[in-house]
């Protein structure tokens, strides 16, 4: 949320080299050169295009997809609990990283760049490693020789007989203010402003719980790092390191690999997708396979990050229960304000803001628990606390270049960045699809859908429209969105339309499953491979030891099922977390 969301999800087409083409967005008078993105399948033409809506009408739109938060607390999802939500917004950070979002770019052109060179790596949390990106990681000794752990940061700890837990991200102070806090007057009970995350990626600080999230990932680095025996005397210190962070970087790459195959997109993709993409052995049978990229430097269809990858906006409550199951909810704005960039006094996060996992996943306070946030089902419709013009501003312009004077919100964000980036129309990437499909001898790749007719996707859209009670559209706002709906909308009214927002639809299933599993299979990683995962971690994980020649201690139970309740319990056994306080589990 917050500062990643345009920051996560712009993205291009590509020319000769990788590079880019100018699009235009909702205004004609803005152009943008786009760099390291592509479109999915091949470049539409004209026609095929989508025809951005004027901003006027998309924020009509917007308006009308944002809620309520007392209507949204009974439209909780069984099937996802809450920890999936912030779980991709760490997937998105890890797919894309372009610096500027599109909804600020203001007319004229402007280069946009994706940084992010490799899909689903964990490059979002390693950086550039130990040497590039420092600062995420911690010294191995007081000489600090090397670093292999990933850094973990000290909670805000009032108990002065005992060192605080380190359960959040490390932060650290401006020196200069920092100096001066400190010497201005000896006495001085000022707090020292902490503005700076030391992460690699300071996308993943946008709100409290993303950090928390992050912080649970380091732990899970460091967790593989200490199953490890300590090296023979006869291999030199540095060489050992370096092989014991290769293995812990390339073991919590692969745990968080299965994790997304078995666990997230098992949850999140229409069954017959589904079903589908977790049975190809390899990427020849998938439809977007873009032979005109070296593998692994395949870029991310922007259809993928500036349409279907938002849907995940729609899964924020409006209030979430941190740190206990009868404990008092916090507001999701307050999560929202709770970073370094904004409340940089309060931080280190105090307990009240320490997640206990077991109210964002299932299983981990018992065998059938349930969490206790449930993320909110997937339909157009966002939280109302994510229309605040504070967090979520996006400057508008009327055609006669007035500025809008109204709340923005994270719809609009969405919305406007899309209209901003070159993408199919959403009735051509359904006939494009189809065609793919047959030339794959897959079918019926919309099977059961319905909104794969284009009349009949007209009607639905419509009529959702003309029931909206907070805007409302004439005929000629109808037509318009109903024929060429922008990709983010008609992602999240296609998962409620076949699911009743409980996963997503076909298209963008289909949207999802070719972005990762292309990773997965076009850029796998040692000992990666579908049945390996399949069966299970713990064989992949010891066998990759093996190649490294590190080894792994007797008797430690490496997470066996590609799940995050299995994955939290074996780090909370490694780090001496069970019973910790405040509670992890």
């Amino acid at each position: 949320m917050a500062r990643s969301h345009g920051g996560s999800g712009t993205a291009a087409c590509p020319v000769a080299h990788g590079g880019g083409a100018l699009a235009g967005g909702a205004s004609e008078a803005s152009q943008i050169e786009l760099y390291g993105y592509r479109n999915f399948l091949t470049t539409p033409s004209d026609a095929e295009r989508h025809k951005p809506l004027s901003e006027e009408l998309l924020w009509r739109l917007a308006r009308s997809m944002h809620q309520d938060g007392s209507k949204t607390l009974a439209e909780g999802n069984p099937d996802i609990p809450s920890g999936y939500t912030y779980l991709l917004q760490l997937v998105a950070h890890d797919c894309v990283h372009t610096p500027t979002p599109f909804w600020q770019i203001a007319a004229g052109k402007v280069a946009a760049r994706n940084g992010r060179v490799a899909r689903l790596r964990l490059d979002t949390l390693y950086g550039l490693g130990p040497v590039g990106s420092p600062l995420a990681y911690a010294p191995d000794d007081d000489e600090d020789t090397s670093r292999s752990a990933l850094r973990l940061g000290p909670m805000r700890w009032d108990k002065k007989d005992a060192d605080p837990p380190l359960r959040d991200i490390a932060r650290c102070a401006d020196p200069l203010a920092a100096y001066r806090t400190k010497h201005k007057d000896s006495q001085s009970t000022d707090r020292v402003k902490l503005t700076d995350p030391l992460i690699a990626d300071p996308r993943n600080e946008d709100n409290a719980i993303l950090a928390q999230m992050t912080v649970l990932w380091h732990m899970v680095h460091n967790a593989m790092l200490g199953v490890l025996v300590p090296p023979a005397a006869a291999v030199p210190d540095e060489q050992a390191r370096e092989t014991r962070f290769v293995w812990a970087r390339a073991a919590t790459t692969l745990v968080y690999r299965g994790i997304l195959r078995k666990d997230l997109l098992h949850r999140l993709l229409h069954p017959s997708v589904y079903k589908r993409y977790d049975e190809l052995t390899d990427e020849t049978g998938l439809l977007d396979r873009n032979t005109a990229f070296p593998r692994p430097k395949v870029p991310v269809p922007l259809e993928f990050s500036h349409g279907a990858m938002r849907f995940a906006h729609a899964m924020i409550r409006p209030s979430y229960r941190i740190t206990g199951k009868d404990s008092a909810a916090f507001d999701v704005r307050g999560a929202l304000q709770q970073t370094s960039a904004r409340k940089p006094g309060e931080m280190p996060l105090d307990a009240s803001w320490i997640l206990r996992w077991s109210n964002f996943f299932d299983g981990l306070a018992g065998p059938d628990a349930k969490a206790v946030n449930a993320s909110l089902l997937i339909r157009p419709r966002y939280a109302g606390e994510l229309l605040d013009r504070d967090i979520f501003p996006v400057r508008l312009r009327t055609p006669a270049g007035t500025v809008f004077d109204r709340p923005r919100g994270l719809g609009m964000q969405d919305l406007l960045s899309a209209a901003k980036a070159p993408m199919w129309s959403v009735r051509a990437l359904h006939a494009k699809i189809a065609t793919a499909a047959a030339d794959k001898h897959w079918a019926r790749p919309f099977d059961s859908a319905v909104l794969a007719d284009e009349a009949t996707r007209g009607d639905a859209i419509a009529a959702w429209l003309r029931e909206r009670p907070v805007q409302s559209f004439d005929d000629d706002d109808v037509g318009l969105i109903a024929a060429d709906p922008p990709l983010p909308f008609y992602i999240l009214f296609e998962a409620e339309h076949c699911h009743g927002g409980k996963r997503l639809g076909p298209l963008g299933s289909i949207l999802l499953a070719e972005t990762f599993f292309g990773a997965f299979l076009g850029d796998p990683l040692p000992g990666e491979t579908p049945s390996a995962v399949a069966t299970g971690l713990d064989d992949p994980l010891r066998q990759l030891a093996a190649k490294l020649d590190v080894a792994i201690a007797p008797d430690v139970q490496l997470p066996a099922a590609a799940t995050m309740a299995d994955l939290i319990v074996f780090v909370a056994s490694r780090l001496g977390l069970t019973h910790a306080t405040p509670d992890f589990l």
